[in-house]
């Protein structure tokens, strides 16, 4: 790794490349900063992505093709490949970094203890027009419990329900060492990686400044609420429950990570966008199961280490 790089800032780009140019623009030009911009095959406003990519020719921004268009996650894990950074920091290509972001940055790297894996910051977030949006207001109130009370509850939330890779500080050493990478999937490509960085994080932190925006845009995949969209996040969000749930099976934080309330959220979303009755009726009867006062807690920790037809792949 080039030690003489601090910071690693890695930028999935689609059809985006009047945005892009707006990120770049908060992103200072400095020696300790690598920028590596991953393009998912673009096949829109080409021309528009070619004069993004002449104007920071000359800058600390890297441009990197890829052969397939597979997604925010394929981008993301060729950013991650290439990266040298001794910490890494994801941003959207329709995002901001805030004023200054750079220099507190620094500040809270100066201050980390080598055990701290994440310093964790308070995104903000607003509309196209510029108004302001409640789309930070989950992740904000993350942070700002834990930092008002930093206790295991509050540090589990934070570790586990901080579901997106922005505006969070993460050791590439980590991600080296236990091999993390993103889903190569079209939705919800980050909930494995951010579970799996939450649990292996030796130490996280909290930072009391505001460095990234994300900016709340029409049409965008997190906007989109289709069968096959709303089908790919419950397979995903299955997975990352299943794998959470064996990896703290004897730990504490077991018990604030699933409650009935987040189940039966999540799949009033699944029957009101008519996915299939029968993985409902699947779901339902996990959950009763779970629930059942009669069942030992050892046969339900058995039920989930040994899920019929499940075969876990980390």
């Amino acid at each position: 790794m080039n030690a003489s790089k601090i910071l690693s800032v890695i930028i999935p780009h689609y059809e985006t490349p009047l945005l892009l140019g707006k990120l770049l623009d908060t992103i200072p030009t400095e020696e300790g900063i690598e920028v590596i911009v991953i393009d998912d095959c673009s096949v829109k406003y080409i021309n528009e992505y070619q004069d993004v990519k002449k104007h920071y020719a000359n800058k600390n921004v890297s441009f990197i093709e890829c052969k397939h268009n597979k997604g925010a996650g394929h981008a993301r894990n060729i950013g991650l490949d290439r990266a040298c950074g001794e910490w890494i920091i994801f941003a959207d290509a329709d995002d901001l970094f805030l004023d200054e972001w750079f220099d507190k940055v620094k500040t809270a790297i100066a201050q980390a203890t080598e055990f701290e894996d994440i310093i964790f910051f308070s995104p903000t977030s607003k509309m196209e027009n510029g108004t302001i949006s409640n789309r930070a207001e989950h992740y904000k109130s993350l942070v700002e419990n834990y930092m008002q009370n930093p206790c295991p509850e509050t540090a589990t939330y934070l570790r586990f329900k901080f579901w997106g890779p922005c505006s969070k500080l993460i050791r590439h050493s980590m991600l080296k060492k236990y091999h993390i990478f993103f889903e190569e999937s079209r939705w919800s490509n980050d909930l494995m990686f951010t579970a799996k960085i939450g649990y292996y994080a030796r130490e996280i932190s909290t930072f009391d400044a505001s460095i990234y925006c994300i900016l709340e845009h029409s049409g965008s995949l997190t906007q989109d609420q289709s069968k096959k969209s709303l089908a790919v996040r419950n397979r995903i969000l299955k997975k990352r429950q299943l794998w959470l749930s064996r990896k703290l099976m004897f730990k504490s934080e077991w018990k604030y990570l699933f409650t009935v309330k987040e189940v039966m959220i999540m799949y009033y979303k699944v029957i009101k966008n008519s996915v299939p009755i029968l993985f409902l009726k699947y779901v339902f009867v996990n959950v009763v199961y779970l629930l059942n006062p009669k069942i030992s807690f050892q046969e339900k920790k058995q039920k989930l280490r040994n899920p019929r037809g499940y075969t876990e792949n980390c």
